[in-house]
């Protein structure tokens, strides 16, 4: 869908949110759409207001930013983490919702491509270039995600797009990427070779987690241009099945929308299909510290959207990934979780009911596993901003 005109992405965004809840559901989308767009004006505002103030080490940062995603917006808050003391620049939003007369192009360090499965997107490829060309710096990555040549029927990873990213990357002063599936993608597709750090929200601190016996975190999706092997209507049946089973016996279910005008529509249709108010609840959190506060509760997850299964990992969560696209897969075989990540065509009530019923069991185990290769990642990503920062030097 990124790379489809904008025109063509709004009707294929109402004729989804007509088709899930009709008018009222229209009507919350409508709202999502003006609360970001309102967001990303006064963040362009204040990131005008940064890039004036920007010093020899301020970095850029393109990445997909201001489409009101708690995924994409967390890695540029992983880049800031990573990097406290230096400013990281939204460039996105500074360049599509800054006013022209506060914008100004300001002396930066580097260029970084964001994090997210961004390698690959040939849309995407156009704006990082013109972003790397009209502040004439040094271009890097850490921790972003490479599409797999599954992807293709997407508009992905075409011959075309190949090519466009290979210049880029090939020109890049450090590259290292999120997982195993985007470092052997890169290599096998691109002829190019690079580390692995893992992915780059991994850097946001987290609270301590204080799980509570039978509470369930899950997070619905409803991806507009369309699910991996399967489709979104038989993903929402296996998530309803084991809901109402699980509730049935005895346990608490909060559902967490990251992605609100893609999907406030699916959760609320979940909502209404369990038809019970009673140990369900619904959270849709306003910045990643939010949301680590509120499921740090959870004593087990089933994420659909990336990055609340990168979120909950964070918080040592056994989490059950749901596998829309290859990019789940590439983030769990990072920390060493693959085998509960669960492809699209695959999953049935009855699978994603014994898998939580094993996590549960042994709850502790996995969490000292997941802590572990979390940590693991987090050293990593360190180590390499390092060697990034010293490349930019050269």
């Amino acid at each position: 869908m990124a790379n489809s005109p904008r025109w063509r992405q709004a009707v294929d965004l109402v004729a989804t949110a007509f088709h899930d809840g009709g008018v009222s559901t229209l009507s919350a989308m409508a709202y999502d759409l003006g609360q970001a767009q309102l967001a990303n004006y006064v963040h362009g505002v204040r990131e005008s207001i940064a890039a004036r103030q920007a010093s020899a080490t301020t970095v850029a940062y393109y990445g997909y930013t201001a489409v009101n995603n708690l995924g994409d917006d967390a890695c540029l808050d992983g880049a800031r983490s990573l990097s406290p003391d230096r400013t990281v620049l939204d460039w996105r939003r500074l360049t599509d919702y800054a006013p022209t007369s506060l914008r100004g192009t300001p002396q930066v360090r580097g260029v970084q491509l964001g994090g997210g499965t961004l390698i690959g997107s040939m849309g995407f490829a156009d704006g990082f270039r013109q972003a790397v060309n009209e502040l004439r710096a040094p271009s890097f990555a850490l921790g972003t995600g490479v599409e797999s040549p599954i992807a293709e029927q997407w508009g992905m990873t075409s011959t075309e797009a190949v090519d466009q990213w290979r210049h880029l990357l090939e020109d890049m002063a450090y590259l290292a990427v999120r997982g195993p599936q985007s470092a052997h993608t890169l290599r096998d597709v691109y002829g190019i070779e690079a580390p692995i750090c893992g992915d780059i929200a991994l850097a946001i601190p987290t609270p301590e987690p204080a799980p509570r016996e039978k509470h369930l975190g899950m997070c619905l999706a409803a991806p507009a241009d369309g699910v991996w092997g399967s489709s979104v209507e038989k993903m929402f049946e296996a998530n309803l099945a084991v809901a109402r089973s699980l509730l049935r016996d005895g346990w608490t279910i909060q559902f967490f929308v990251f992605w609100p005008m893609h999907d406030r529509a699916i959760t609320r249709k979940m909502i209404s299909a369990l038809g019970v108010s009673d140990g369900v609840s619904v959270t849709v959190p306003s910045s990643t510290a939010d949301f680590f506060r509120r499921a740090r509760t959870c004593s087990v997850f089933i994420g659909t959207r990336l990055h609340s299964a990168v979120f909950a990992s964070m918080l040592d969560i056994p989490t059950v990934a749901l596998a829309y696209r290859p990019k789940a897969d590439d983030f769990m075989a990072s920390i060493d979780r693959v085998d509960w990540s669960l492809r699209a065509n695959d999953i049935t009530g009855e699978r994603l009911r014994d898998a939580v019923t094993q996590l549960s069991a042994e709850r502790e185990r996995h969490a000292r596993e997941i802590h572990t290769a979390v940590h693991a990642l987090q050293t990593s990503l360190r180590s390499h901003l390092d060697a990034a920062t010293l490349a930019l030097q050269r």
